[in-house]
């Protein structure tokens, strides 16, 4: 029980490790943290059938998308370079297909460090991209939200250099 307590302890800390300066959040980013992932771009993509397959509303985990919601969810899509899989990678059966072979698992939580402040903070992975896109991100959002690029019309659609942080698990097994 003392494990399990320390463990949620930790847990708590690390959502209020933020510190904020002038306007603009900006998280701090310390030990607890792994840098897993430099210079990745990233884009938004809505649960719809042109942006998804035909099931646009279950993610690749089997989550299920309430499509009123999506961006309060702070889902992200990776890249399939970017996942790890045994299962998928067994489907694939060919050593030299680097898919499903990454860092990041279904349900990781992540911490995106980047110039754009809304993209900025905690998402957890739910769903995959194409298998035609590498070392990129998909943040879910609900149709016609502009919220993560501030409804900017000239946004050029791509947001640039992200870093993707992931919570450095053997810190907390160690203090346990």
């Amino acid at each position: 029980m003392k494990r399990f307590l320390i463990k949620i302890f930790l847990f708590f800390i690390l959502f209020f490790s933020f510190i904020k300066i002038s306007e603009n959040i900006t998280f701090k980013i310390d030990e607890r943290y792994i840098l897993i992932y430099d210079n990745v771009w990233g884009s938004i993509y809505n649960p719809v059938i042109e942006q998804c397959n035909n099931n646009p509303t279950i993610t690749g985990d089997g989550s299920k998308i309430n499509i009123e919601k999506a961006s309060e969810l702070r889902w992200v899509a990776i890249s399939q370079d970017m996942l790890y899989c045994i299962y998928r990678q067994k489907l694939i059966n060919d050593s030299t297909d680097n898919r499903y072979k990454g860092k990041i698992k279904y349900g990781d939580t992540i911490w995106i460090d980047s110039p754009y402040n809304n993209i900025n903070g905690i998402w957890i992975v739910h769903d995959t991209k194409n298998k035609r896109y590498s070392g990129s991100i998909d943040f879910l959002q609900t149709l016609n939200d502009g919220s993560l690029y501030d409804n900017n019309p000239l946004w050029s659609g791509k947001f640039e250099n992200i870093k993707i942080y992931k919570y450095n698990k053997n810190l907390i097994n160690n203090l346990s």
